[in-house]
């Protein structure tokens, strides 16, 4: 018993230094060079068999004239098959997981700039040019309004996302920041038809150009009166697309988007 308690205690003891080793063996790998052993008969001297030893400091060796260390990159094409070296785009771009691209959709859903569109237009059609007639010019006429304002960009939003999802493409907006002037302007136009692909670069996108008729096709169809038709449904999709292309600018030189 008294050995048997020996052999534990000398175990839990030295058992740290064992995976320390093994460690530190591992931190190593992979080994620069080859350590042959060889497989030469034992020799007999006096009476003794001796048998070949075999180097072990040559494991903790680096032999760096015999390291074959290349700097160039993987000749592998890429997943375009142009036959480049497969990297990641120079920007680093990623797509976007889909949670990332379901909170895009909730802050333009019920965010800040959903509220203030929804708000400004309301104030605009009730006291300016009174549209539609039959709703109020008070405060019951402007919340009619505002609550159209909202749904109709809820939809928007909603049809942009479901389309960009089924093309594969990112409908976030990517700032040009640092770029000329004029490239940015450029670049906020653009960014009103244009979404970028899995692998980063500019395409063309049908969700930009079909999601801003989609809400204001339902609301003139059900919930204005009766003399509104798709006619003007088109009309305010054209206008909502237009729209677009102002606060593309406004988030290319006064707000932080994410940067191309």
């Amino acid at each position: 018993m008294q050995r048997v308690l020996v052999c534990l205690v000398a175990f839990c003891l030295l058992s740290p230094f064992v995976t320390y080793a093994q460690d530190a063996t591992d931190a190593v790998q992979p080994l620069p060079v080859e350590v042959a052993v060889t497989k030469a008969a034992p020799t007999f001297l006096e009476g003794r068999a001796t048998f070949p030893t075999m180097n072990y400091s040559l494991l903790l060796r680096r032999d760096t004239t015999t390291a074959d260390v290349s700097t160039e990159p993987d000749p592998s094409p890429d997943p375009q098959g142009n036959g480049n070296p497969s990297a990641l785009p120079a920007t680093g771009y990623v797509f976007p997981s889909r949670s990332e691209l379901n909170r895009y959709w909730l802050r333009n859903v019920i965010g800040p700039r959903a509220l203030a569109g929804a708000a400004i237009r309301a104030t605009w059609t009730t006291w300016v040019n009174d549209t539609p007639e039959e709703w109020e010019e008070d405060a019951s006429g402007w919340f009619r309004r505002f609550g159209v304002g909202l749904l109709d960009n809820g939809i928007n939003q909603s049809a942009l996302m479901l389309i960009s999802r089924a093309t594969h493409q990112d409908p976030i907006y990517y700032s040009r920041s640092g770029s000329p002037f004029w490239t940015r302007v450029k670049h906020a136009i653009e960014m009103s038809f244009k979404s970028r692909n899995r692998q980063g670069d500019a395409v063309f996108s049908p969700a930009k150009i079909i999601s801003p008729f989609v809400g204001p096709m339902i609301t003139r169809n059900t919930i204005y009166p009766d003399r509104f038709n798709s006619g003007d449904g088109a009309a305010a999709g054209a206008t909502y697309l237009a729209g677009s292309v102002g606060w593309n600018l406004v988030r290319e030189f006064f707000l932080k988007p994410p940067h191309w």
